[in-house]
């Protein structure tokens, strides 16, 4: 079957296309825990730290449950180190990541940074606090990929605690991801539940520049094919 005008068009668009979204690809940043786990379905298995084991984890820290893992460090204006604790509103069960400090919680201007080992493509987490808090006070770093929370947040138990998501999906390895509790101008305080990571993908995969330039050559061939004139056919010359 031949392919016409329109089609070839239509089909070296499409690879154009796709051919852009892989050169832009890179880290894609998700402020919906839904729409981080549809985005995470063709990842390998997540690990998840629900943090409802108390106890003072302290800088050295790394989560037990496999690979890929991280381990933390805490920098606060206090002799603080991470504790898992519980008394708040969290996302999961009854307990939450904050400091071992006098409100076991992450306060305005202390940061946390997950050092992230083995292979990890995603991160998430949420970041619980109060009513005091707006657009931007919350922060997260991952190299040069930076994103803050918004006007509304993902979840909130209907009290005045409001559940911020950060969630990022990389096509690379994430290296170190840093939250950052406000800037320090303000009293807020901040627990941080449900950290999830997963890996390399299994499924879905976006194809490498050589398949799609493959691809490309291809559809070209054809599309020179369906332009070509076709003229009548040679007929057998009569006896």
């Amino acid at each position: 079957m031949r392919m016409n005008s329109l089609a070839c068009r239509a089909l070296l668009a499409a690879t154009g296309l796709a051919w852009g979204a892989h050169a832009a690809a890179g880290v894609v940043t998700y402020q919906s825990q839904a729409a981080f786990v549809t985005a995470t379905s063709g990842l390998g298995a997540a690990q998840l730290s629900n943090f409802d084991a108390a106890g003072l984890l302290g800088n050295a820290y790394t989560n037990s449950a496999g690979s890929p893992s991280f381990s933390l460090s805490a920098d606060s204006a206090g002799p603080a180190t991470p504790y898992v604790k519980g008394g708040f509103w969290t996302t999961s069960g009854s307990q939450y990541l904050g400091l071992n400090n006098g409100d076991g919680a992450f306060l305005g201007g202390d940061s946390l940074t997950f050092n992230l080992t083995g292979s990890v493509r995603a991160f998430g987490l949420y970041v619980i606090t109060g009513a005091d808090v707006i657009a931007g006070d919350i922060g997260l770093t991952m190299g040069s990929t930076q994103m803050s929370n918004g006007a509304s947040a993902d979840r909130s138990d209907g009290a005045g605690s409001y559940a911020y998501f950060f969630g990022l999906i990389s096509d690379t390895d994430l290296g170190s991801v840093t939250m950052k509790f406000g800037d320090g101008s303000f009293f807020m305080t901040a627990t941080v539940d449900d950290v999830s990571l997963y890996g390399p993908g299994q499924t879905g995969t976006i194809p490498e520049p050589s398949s799609l330039a493959l691809l490309g050559l291809g559809l070209l061939a054809l599309c020179a094919t369906a332009r070509r004139p076709h003229g009548k056919p040679v007929q057998e010359a009569k006896v």
